[in-house]
């Protein structure tokens, strides 16, 4: 390919490949000063006329894109049957080199970044193009500081095809969203699970999971929430912290609903720490003409009737009367609502009763409503009680969450490690024994004011327990049609699909007690 001219460029040097195709450096052939990056598309599916016809449609969509953090696209085309994409040459480094090298940026340089790629974000959303593989390898940070983003909407033409290994941790897997594992059509909230791995890694300098395999990785994005960032970072605010896990949350009506609730958050955050004296005044974001979508020609003038006559108003109808009066009410409710800021004793009393409820979701009111307003609003007031409060509301929402999806937490007591000890019962349906190790947490730390915090999350998980059905775990039962499938196989002579069958299943199921009966049964005896 090195000397080949593609349009207006002339190939110089390959650069890199991937599982799309290959990269190469161009330069034009009409302004030696002007370079360019190569695209061409290799992959095995990429040689149909549907994939050419669908491709050449999404460059004029990507062509449309113009935004001060997206790499702009040139043009694309065919040569000799296969797809290509030009796009602009970028002077710097992507993250992922860089996080190989160790070079993980500072959290405040990571709450820059999204606050400069969310509006790209934005502007690609409302264009109705979705980036589909958000990653640090499409993520770059120039010689003159600025972050691009690149590679937009172009995976949705190669499907799971591209998902075909783990041994990368920084590619595309490891950023899959829940909803994308299950064979569900992807969406903007997609893109946004995707930015919370991203700006998870590179807060930590690894993606939220590692696997051996994509099944195993397909099944943490699925069922097991990362460790929080905070682990990894003892400086990271607490805010910039949540806000990440709220971007992996599973379920994607949990995450944000647009780009601009999304950088209203991030802009929440720093406009919070730059009060803290944490971080310097906020950045701006991008330009708004070039974040806006293009105005519409205006609208001729409509024409004026000629003027009706009417009877005479009365003054109390008049506009020197009604204004004024309007404006009154509107000045007073804006004070009662919005200037007059609730002193930190009256939010504290609001919020008692609701953490002393022993609804969960009171406690959730009493954060946002009250507890949060009063952190942000009145720092230094009532610290130790918020804290105390956010912990438990964290702590209940690790309890909920560990019902769908099992995640492991670390602990620091004996009592706080027979709680979680408990959790994983509840996790694996071994509900009667989740509560006989919480009862005898109770029993034998009940004394200690040490332990008192785990010994009333037991207790509140015995009381949650007690609609709960146990299980009998019959694991054959469950895996009844899967087994006679593998048997049916091995009968057919299909050794090779029988054994990858049985040990898929093996794998699902290893951590069950009654896996050594179901091997015995899915595994041939050998002489």
């Amino acid at each position: 390919m090195i000397g080949e001219r593609l349009g207006n460029w002339i190939i110089e040097a390959e650069i890199g490949q991937n599982d799309m195709g290959r990269l190469f450096r161009a330069r034009a052939a009409d302004d030696p000063t002007r370079f360019a990056a190569i695209k061409w598309l290799t992959h095995s599916k990429a040689k149909s006329p549907e994939f050419h016809k669908l491709f050449l449609a999404q460059i004029e969509l990507l062509r449309k894109l113009q935004h001060a953090n997206i790499v702009p696209v040139f043009e694309g085309g065919l040569h000799e049957g296969t797809p290509y994409l030009v796009r602009e040459w970028v002077d710097g480094n992507d993250f992922e080199t860089l996080l190989k090298r160790g070079e993980k940026p500072a959290w405040p340089e990571v709450l820059t970044i999204a606050l400069r790629i969310v509006p790209a974000l934005r502007h690609a959303h409302r264009r109705s193009v979705l980036h589909r593989n958000l990653k640090p390898s499409n993520l770059f940070r120039t010689t003159d500081g600025r972050y691009l983003l690149a590679d937009f909407g172009l995976t949705k033409f190669f499907g799971d095809a591209l998902l075909t290994s783990a041994d990368q941790p920084l590619g595309s897997v490891a950023f899959l969203s829940p909803e994308q594992a299950a064979g569900k059509p992807h969406t903007k909230r997609s893109d946004f699970y995707a930015l919370g791995g991203l700006l998870y890694a590179l807060i930590v300098g690894r993606a939220p999971f590692t696997g051996s395999t994509v099944v195993e990785l397909t099944h943490k994005h699925s069922y097991v929430l990362p460790e929080r960032p905070l682990h990894f970072v003892n400086d990271l605010p607490e805010e910039l912290d949540r806000l990440v896990m709220k971007l992996l949350a599973k379920e994607p009506a949990q995450r944000p609903g647009s780009g601009t609730l999304l950088i209203q958050e991030f802009e929440g955050i720093w406009s919070l720490l730059e009060r803290r004296g944490l971080l310097p005044k906020r950045p701006a974001t991008v330009p708004p003409e070039t974040d806006e979508p293009p105005e519409e020609d205006p609208a001729p003038e409509p024409l004026i009737p000629e003027p009706i006559p009417h009877a005479p108003v009365p003054w109390s109808k008049r506009w020197y009367f009604v204004v004024p009066l309007f404006l009154g009410c509107v000045v007073f409710l804006l004070w009662a609502f919005y200037w007059r800021v609730p002193s930190a004793d009256e939010l504290m009393s609001k919020a008692k009763p609701l953490l002393a409820s022993e609804n969960p979701a009171d406690w959730d009111t009493a954060w946002r409503d009250y507890l949060e307003p009063l952190s942000r609003k009145h720092p230094g007031k009532y610290t130790e009680e918020i804290k105390e409060a956010r912990r438990r509301i964290d702590l209940q929402g690790e309890f909920r969450q560990a019902f769908l999806t099992g995640k492991s937490v670390r602990y620091r007591s004996e009592a706080e490690r027979f709680y979680h000890e408990g959790l994983r019962m509840v996790q694996a349906g071994e509900f009667v024994a989740a509560r006989r190790i919480w009862e005898n947490l109770i029993k034998v730390h009940g004394g200690s004011d040490q332990e008192r915090h785990w010994v009333a999350l037991a207790a509140d998980g015995i009381e949650r327990l007690g609609s709960t059905p146990s299980t009998s775990g019959e694991l054959m039962q469950r895996t009844r049609p899967v087994v006679e499938e593998i048997q049916r196989l091995r009968v057919a002579g299909k050794k090779k699909e029988a054994d990858d069958l049985a040990r898929s299943l093996d794998f699902l199921y290893r951590d069950d007690p009654e896996i050594e009966t179901l091997r015995r049964v899915i595994f041939p005896m050998k002489d």
